[in-house]
């Protein structure tokens, strides 16, 4: 094992076998300079999204529902801005932030006692400061148990109402722990007349419920929540690993077979780790608990070490040693059944068996007294360890399956890149049933949860974070992801509140309960489209997530990072550059090619943009004709430093020419695509070729037959397509404005002479010259790309250009604008023999396959061409915008 192995394996290691009673408690969030004044107001990680300070300039601590009713009515009677904050406030977003330095801090914390519970009916009222462990616990006491709930248990039941948090199910009403409640009692402010504040009472068929359930915190202080509960039961758990193969598949049927079951993706590893949660009944024998390993408590020196060693790690670009450790990471969790045990203590093997409240969630590291910091939670901001990213969002079922098969291409695009999300224990898949909330997931869906790292260093790039924002922005923005409410970075929640059908309900309820929106900030109103957007657009604001760049400033030119489109957008050619090729075992190989590969990238769209840009100016002495700068010396330079130079970047012995039975060097492959190009292009005859390149007819031939299939493996399914959705509407539209509404394109056909054509098959190849040809018909719309190539080894009758004589005046009129239309596929067919002058004579091939991947190819080429100079060629692809 490789360093990067060891120094992650020893943190592990200790983790796994130091079993720790102790923990310090994570800090509080609300920290206040003077008693209750001057306060500040932070989540667990110690930093927002924009890592701004959050102020306030008091804070209150009610222990009632009296006492948290008299801090409403005050700050409603002097107007001020209010916000709530839990015991532990685990929202990355900043929805405790009252904004500004006047506003009011109300912290739940001490609100944390059972207020009743019915073991006949399954009903228990909390008040919404306590903590989800303690619920549990209390519930399990009576013979109850919450039937789901998010998998920490270091949130309390206010904040997880409040941002909707989850576990993982679609059986009866779902993984949500807002589908349980059934009563809650909330203060609101009020007029004067009433006091300046009023509790309002919430039961399970209030038309308010369903807005109060899941409220970002708007709507007011929730005092107390009535939760329907379940009979105590058993689960069976057991996590089985298999490769990713038929993960599309299973995605779709998991929830179906395992009413707990969730799925954490391994992608660079192209493993799945399967979890098999189930149901059982109490009198099964098994007192299995749930002390998942990354919630633990850990030893501080142990965090800082192991954040000292993934430093170096995260930012080299060579990601392979960082691979390395995330397969170490992956292996110790297998080997310590991810914290679960059979007794309490000891793992003995699957199933493990265990009572509800101790299956469903943990939070080791919470629930102990001071020990100095000598052990935390891995992520508390009072040590510098473990600081990440957490992005959550929810896919609609029917659409997840082709959202895994465009992340399983990007992945095999930039495989390195995924390493960091393996080292996280992999993307977690959870089901989530579709909600009566008014700000719940509005369809069933899969919740997909991905932590990566984050620099402590403000605006600090990191070499595969582009692939993360891709991710991210193409689960938005094409798959109409919806955002976890209290996980994301800024720019996710642009636009989010339209994805709820029922927004305007909640937004109508908000304006009864707090018309003067002293429980909004800056910050909720921008994310329920009130006024403002979430997004912030400064310098390096895509590299912390707070855009999505339009501009290379947003991103950090500075050191090689540019505001560029996605992997999944690049051209084959860009493509090409990109991908992991390299079969071999030397790392020092794959890093210099890896590097390399970026380095060109970057300067590949630096060039093209360069030239889009001058292809606005119009120059020249011909109006409208454009000369356009491509940097040929720059592409000299590279082309001359890669392949030629003495010291050249693909060292000689990547390119190695067989020896022929007599000891002799073959033709090179610059000698056969330079015979194959020069055949095509210019039509040559095969002989010539010899008199340049000093090779023989049948080898020039060979190349060309070899050539004209590659281009077609390589670039057929890209540029000979047919035409999708969106091509559809945009050639549609076009040619509406040609008074052509609903039309495609112009169909045509053009004649190839076949000189070489059997004599047994003349009579088959014979039309109305008498010469043996070959037909080609194809599809091509105004700006001559060609969309659809057919070839015909019979008569030509597929457009007949022979019309009948108009009749009318009406007629006559008809002929011209289609006669000028037509014109699209003449051009077309002129432009493809004028460039490959092999199609313009008679075919010198004996087997009718050759002949029609020549003509494939040619049409290839001529695409190719036609999206490198026309003016739009970008426009008729969906592109998005990430950091490179």
């Amino acid at each position: 094992m490789d360093d990067g192995g060891r120094v992650l394996t020893v943190p592990l290691l200790v983790l796994l076998l130091v079993s720790l009673a102790g923990s310090s408690p994570p800090p509080a969030p609300v920290v206040c300079a003077h008693g209750t004044s001057d306060c500040t107001v932070s989540n667990a990680y110690g930093s927002f999204p924009d890592r701004t300070v959050c102020h306030a300039a008091n804070a209150t601590f009610p222990r009632t529902e009296k006492e948290l009713v008299a801090a409403v009515a005050a700050v409603a009677a002097a107007k001020r801005k209010v916000k709530v904050a839990t015991k532990h406030s685990h929202s990355f977003p900043k929805l405790a932030c009252p904004g500004g330095r006047d506003g009011t801090i109300i912290s739940t914390e001490r609100l944390n006692r059972v207020v009743s519970v019915d073991a006949v009916k399954g009903l228990m009222t909390v008040e919404s400061g306590m903590v989800l462990r303690d619920l549990i616990q209390a519930a399990a006491e009576a013979g109850l148990a919450l039937p789901h709930s998010p998998y920490w248990s270091g949130l309390t039941i206010g904040g997880l109402l409040a941002t909707g948090a989850h576990g993982s199910s679609l059986k009866g009403k779902g993984g949500a722990v807002h589908e349980y409640v059934v009563g809650m009692r909330i203060v609101t402010p009020a007029p004067a007349s009433q006091g300046f504040a009023v509790v309002r009472e919430l039961c399970a068929d209030h038309p308010d419920l369903n807005a109060a359930k899941v409220s970002l915190g708007v709507l007011g202080v929730v005092s107390q929540v009535t939760l329907a509960l379940q009979p105590m039961f058993k689960r069976s758990v057991t996590f089985v690993t298999r490769d990713d193969l038929d993960i599309v598949e299973q995605a779709s049927k998991w929830s179906d077979l395992h009413e707990f079951g969730d799925m954490a993706w391994l992608p660079q590893q192209g493993k799945v780790i399967y979890r098999e949660d189930d149901r059982m009944s109490i009198e099964l024998m098994g007192d299995g608990l749930n002390d998942y390993l990354a919630f633990r408590s850990t030893p501080t020196a142990v965090l800082i070490n192991a954040r000292v060693a993934m430093e170096p790690l995260e930012k080299n670009i060579n990601a392979i040693a960082r691979c390395k450790a995330a397969e170490a990471t992956i292996s110790l969790f297998e080997m310590a059944a991810y914290g679960y045990s059979n007794n309490g203590s000891l793992f003995t093997g699957y199933p493990v068996v265990g009572f509800q409240h101790q299956i469903q969630a943990s939070s080791g590291c919470i629930g102990s007294s001071k020990d100095a910091l000598l052990t935390s939670c891995a992520w508390d901001p009072r040590i510098e360890g473990t600081f990440f990213y957490s992005n959550g969002y929810s896919i609609a079922l029917s659409r997840v399956s082709a959202f895994i098969a465009d992340m399983q291409q990007l992945r095999d695009r930039s495989p390195l890149a995924f390493c960091g999300i393996d080292a996280s224990v992999g993307m977690l898949l959870r089901y989530v049933k579709a909600s009566s909330a008014y700000l719940g997931k509005p369809e069933d869906s899969i919740d997909f949860d991905i932590a990566y790292y984050r620099s402590y260093t403000k605006g600090e790039p990191n070499p595969h974070s582009d692939v993360f924002d891709e991710l991210e922005q193409m689960a938005l923005h094409k798959y109409d992801a919806i955002p976890h409410w209290g996980k994301n970075r800024n720019f996710a929640f642009e636009g989010a509140i339209a994805m709820y059908p029922k927004a305007g309900e909640f937004l109508e309820v908000k304006g009864r309960y707090d018309p003067d929106g002293i429980f909004s900030s800056e910050w909720s109103d921008q994310v329920l489209g009130i006024n403002g957007s979430p997004v912030i657009v400064e310098r390096r604001c895509a590299i912390e997530g707070l855009c999505i760049c339009s501009e290379d400033s947003h991103c950090a030119p500075e050191e090689g990072y540019y505001c560029r489109p996605g992997k999944m957008d690049l051209s084959p050619c860009e493509q090409f550059l990109l991908e992991d090729s390299s079969s071999s075992d030397n790392s020092d190989v794959e890093s210099m090619l890896e590097r390399h590969r970026q380095q060109m990238v970057v300067v590949v769209l630096a060039v093209k943009e360069e030239e889009d840009q001058n292809l606005k100016r119009r120059r020249g002495s011909t109006v409208g004709r454009l000369c356009i700068p491509r940097n040929r010396h720059l592409r000299s330079m590279m082309l001359m430093q890669d392949y030629f130079a003495d010291n050249p970047t693909y060292p000689l012995h990547f390119f190695r020419r067989r020896r022929n039975a007599a000891g002799l060097l073959g033709f090179s492959t610059y000698q056969k695509i330079s015979a194959a190009m020069r055949l095509i292009a210019y039509g040559i005859l095969a002989d010539y070729a010899d008199e340049y390149l000093r090779i023989d007819e049948d080898t020039t031939f060979e190349s060309v037959r070899r050539f004209a299939k590659v281009m077609i493996r390589v670039f057929g399914h890209v540029y000979l397509r047919a035409p999708n959705k969106e091509d559809t509407i945009k050639l549609m539209a076009a040619n509406e404005k040609r008074v052509w509404p609903d039309m495609l394109g112009s169909i045509g056909c053009m004649h190839w002479t076949w000189k070489n054509c059997p004599k047994a098959w003349h009579g088959q190849f014979c039309g109305k010259s008498r010469k043996a040809t070959i037909v080609l018909e194809v599809v091509a719309s105004e700006d001559l790309w060609i969309w659809h190539c057919f070839l015909e080894y019979t008569k030509g009758y597929y457009l007949a250009d022979e019309h009948q004589k108009p009749k009318t005046k009406w007629h006559t009129e008809f002929a011209k604008v289609q006669e000028a239309t037509q014109k699209d596929i003449e051009r077309a067919f002129e432009i493809l023999q004028t460039r490959f002058a092999i199609v313009r004579g008679p075919a010198c091939f004996w087997d009718k396959k050759t002949l029609s991947n020549i003509l494939i190819c040619c049409v290839i080429l001529h695409n190719m061409i036609i999206e490198d100079e026309r003016d739009l060629n970008l426009e008729f692809f969906t592109t998005m915008s990430v950091a490179v």
